[in-house]
């Protein structure tokens, strides 16, 4: 088997991966759906009020059927793998992991059910665009011992961040072929995996034909100056246009249309306006 065919062969086993892993998320998806509609014995009352219990109150978490309780957690949160839970009579320690994203190991000190100490590790594979935000946010929670918010608050971003790519890529699907899109030639538009790596951490897309150049950018932060800070992230949506050499700021006009009629919409209806 020549080098060429083992390279293809490759690509392909990590496409099928990729299809894998987001046919996954959506059994999930659907399941949990399932289960809130038929009321079937995986969601009931009780354990409903147990995981905002636990969601609401941090100095709940170190209690003795701890596994139960994370696994709950995990009901609300399909996105959050977690693992490698350990506990002793002073600490708790598990590991979340948003694949592709982000992983942190959390260990939990605690004396009489309340949380003395909180430790947030970073993984060194953890890669997103918006890493001092998420240092931000463990400094926050390291100082409030709060899990609970940093796990609201991790899930809250990793949210955006899909819904931020999901927008990229359906913007590529369909104005690939007739704009240059963040200098992807013809065969990385051709491959899923490829356009996913490249825009999984993009902050901005850039569209350009001819002498114009549309750049939508997409930031995501929090502020954690904020004393009521309940760890949403907010979305800045920017955009400018150039042609010719002038550059116009589109921000007001973006925003106006994103909240009219959606992200893709709206770039939608700015290229159509640019491009007459």
């Amino acid at each position: 088997m020549s080098t060429d065919e083992i390279s293809r062969l490759e690509q392909e086993i990590l496409n099928l991966e990729f299809e894998k892993d987001e046919l996954a998320r959506q059994i999930e998806r659907l399941n949990t759906r399932k289960t809130e509609i038929d009321g079937s014995d995986q969601f009931k009352l009780h354990d409903y009020l147990q995981t905002c219990e636990i969601l609401q109150q941090h100095s709940n978490l170190p209690s003795l059927d701890m596994e139960k309780r994370l696994g709950l957690v995990k009901m609300f949160y399909p996105e959050m793998t977690i693992s490698g839970i350990r506990k002793d009579q002073e600490n708790l320690e598990f590991t979340i992991t948003f694949k592709y994203y982000l992983e942190f190991k959390l260990t939990i000190g605690f004396s009489q059910h309340q949380v003395e100490k909180l430790d947030i590790e970073k993984s060194k594979q953890s890669m997103v665009a918006e890493m001092g935000e998420i240092n931000k946010l463990i400094e926050l929670c390291t100082i409030r011992k709060d899990v609970s918010l940093f796990i609201y608050a991790t899930n809250s971003y990793i949210g955006l961040v899909k819904k931020r790519i999901e927008v990229w890529t359906q913007t590529v699907d369909k104005f690939g072929s007739t704009f240059r899109m963040n200098d992807m030639d013809a065969n990385m538009l051709n491959n899923r995996l490829a356009v996913f790596a490249r825009l999984k951490n993009c902050q901005f897309i850039t569209i350009a034909k001819d002498k114009f150049q549309l750049i939508i950018s997409w930031k995501l932060a929090l502020d954690s100056q904020d004393p009521e800070f309940t760890g949403d992230f907010k979305s800045k949506m920017e955009c400018l246009y150039t042609k010719d050499g002038q550059t116009t700021n589109l921000n007001d006009t973006l925003n106006v249309l994103v909240k009219a009629d959606g992200m893709v919409s709206a770039i939608t209806q700015l290229l159509q306006t640019v491009n007459d």
